[in-house]
């Protein structure tokens, strides 16, 4: 996939027969066991594991794994390779995952060894006991790049200055530290897997004898001939079926309905955009621009939590609190009336606690309401952008922290405001729009005048410095923030300098922003 195409996917629903529905789950079962015999013996064989880190799908030792089990099981060779690359993609994000790992521990405990942890080959090497200057130079000789060749160089040159025995220990220490975590950590397990499906395997054709849009034939189980199942999906999937490239298809059984996936890529073109708008995700409005313009609030959400969702989460917790003193105190009574009645008692609040309709009644009422307020708030924010060729600022949630209090946090911080940065990102890059995030340290309670920092300076919606005394709406003031940092080259630094260091990195974010006030002050008072 290119820079500038985008992929997402369509889905088409079918109600196949008993039979063809049970050819289907035996199928997928025969798949997931196939996915996890592959986890399980590239893990526990370090030779595949350069080309596990390297995500290499195509490589002759994973290859040649998948055709030495081809006897072992019925699915065929098609299905067979399908399941070790979706074996391979699971095994790469653990391994990658170790590394990262390994990465953060070694870099606040022992920095002399960054590089055996910075380089896949190096790491792999280390694992292996192999000598990790020839590795280097083979690198440097391979690579075509110029920055690629100087980096391993100067790899090189720090290793080479070490003796052997140095080099060896620091090898074994990193190879305790590898398998470790690998024997720690769960291997991934897939429970119920997805079907790869191809052209060998399958094939999509428009239905001319249903009344389905499609049908879908299957290769599976047991079966000599394709098994055809009618599938249909909505007018937008079939448009966009009908007016973008289309991929390899997946099959999934669901509530007993087979779910079948569409990857399709769009082609976009780069758009022109100058303009910074900084956008602060507020306390009570969802977005807070810049230009003084506004969008969504919580308030809808709030009611609809507090009024009825809040309450009867609160009623099971403390049922399920009684519950459990009632179990303990029938336990430790030996009188036969009070065992009786405290058996009755707990039927009774077991039965209320299985009687779920009500509460997920409740809870979709209540998604329902954040949905369509997130929704609307991103179609008209993304219309001003879009309106005005912006280019927004948004604080980057990867590292943002919110705390006000356990019920409020709840209720709309976490999970609402990452939904709604997920879906404004997600819809500015699918029609080609960029953004830019920005270290979120101090934005609320810095002046967006003055650079005084302090925690008095914001109380709720309102936003007062103590020092300058300017005075604005607190998620405006914190926009303004936004979208100077996207421009500020020395914040820039400091973040770029102790990413994987917050408290240093807050603290030299402090120390330059008290020069920055110290030299506003004195400008002032010249004046």
């Amino acid at each position: 996939m290119g820079k500038n195409d985008r992929k997402k996917s369509v889905f088409l629903f079918g109600k196949p027969t008993k039979n063809k529905l049970e050819r289907l789950i035996e199928t997928e079962q025969a798949y997931t066991n196939l996915m996890n015999r592959f986890i399980k013996e590239m893990a526990n064989d370090s030779k595949y594991y350069l080309d596990l880190m390297n995500n290499n799908k195509q490589a002759p030792k994973i290859r040649a794994l998948e055709k030495s089990v081809r006897h072992t099981h019925q699915l065929g060779s098609a299905y067979g390779q399908n399941a070790i690359d979706q074996a391979i993609s699971l095994l790469h994000n653990h391994f990658m995952q170790i590394k990262n790992n390994l990465y953060g521990y070694i870099f606040h405990h022992d920095k002399g060894i960054i590089p055996y942890v910075s380089f896949i080959s190096l790491l792999n090497a280390s694992v292996q006991d192999e000598n990790e200057l020839a590795v280097l130079r083979a690198l440097q000789q391979s690579t075509k790049n110029k920055q690629a060749a100087k980096t391993y160089e100067n790899a090189y040159m720090i290793l080479s200055r070490l003796t052997e025995e140095q080099r060896t220990s620091k090898r074994e220490y990193i190879r305790a530290l590898f398998y470790d975590k690998l024997d720690h950590w769960k291997l991934p397990f897939v429970h119920k897997a997805t079907l790869q499906l191809d052209s060998r395997v399958s094939k999509i054709e428009k239905s001319h004898s249903t009344t389905e849009d499609f049908v879908v034939s299957l290769k599976l189980l047991n079966e000599k001939k394709y098994v055809e199942i009618p599938v249909s999906t909505s007018e937008n999937s079939l448009r966009r079926l009908n007016q973008y490239k289309n991929g390899s298809m997946t099959a999934k059984v669901v509530n007993g309905k087979v779910k079948i996936g569409i990857p399709f890529t769009k082609k976009v073109n780069k758009r022109a955009q100058e303009e910074l708008l900084g956008i602060d995700q507020g306390i009570t409005d969802l977005f807070y621009t810049s230009n003084h313009t506004k969008y969504g609030s919580f308030s809808g959400m709030v009611h609809v939590y507090e009024g009825s969702l809040e309450k009867k989460l609160g009623n099971r917790s403390s049922l399920r609190n009684k519950l459990r003193a009632y179990q303990k105190q029938l336990k430790k009574t030996d009188n036969q009336f009070e065992k009786e009645l405290l058996r009755k008692k707990i039927k009774h609040i077991a039965d209320n606690l299985n009687g779920k309709k009500s509460l997920q009644k409740e809870r979709r009422r209540y998604h329902a309401v954040v949905d369509y307020e997130i929704s609307q708030a991103v179609k008209r924010l993304f219309e001003e952008i879009t309106t005005n060729s912006y280019l927004p600022v948004f604080e980057d949630l990867d590292i943002v922290k919110f705390d006000r209090g356990k019920k409020a946090n709840k209720r709309d911080s976490f999970w609402i405001r990452g939904k709604l940065m997920r879906k404004i990102t997600a819809k500015l890059d699918w029609h080609g729009y960029h953004y830019k995030t920005v270290d979120p340290a101090y934005t609320s309670k810095m002046c967006g005048k003055c650079h005084h920092v302090d925690e008095d300076n914001r109380k709720g919606k309102t936003f007062t410095c103590t020092v300058c005394k300017y005075k604005a709406d607190a998620d405006y003031n914190a926009s303004v923030v936004i979208k100077n940092r996207a421009l500020d080259t020395e914040i820039t630094a400091i973040v770029e300098k102790y990413k994987n260091n917050t408290k240093k990195r807050h603290k030299e974010l402090r120390e330059l922003l008290y020069k920055r006030h110290c030299s506003y002050m004195k400008k002032v008072q010249f004046v």
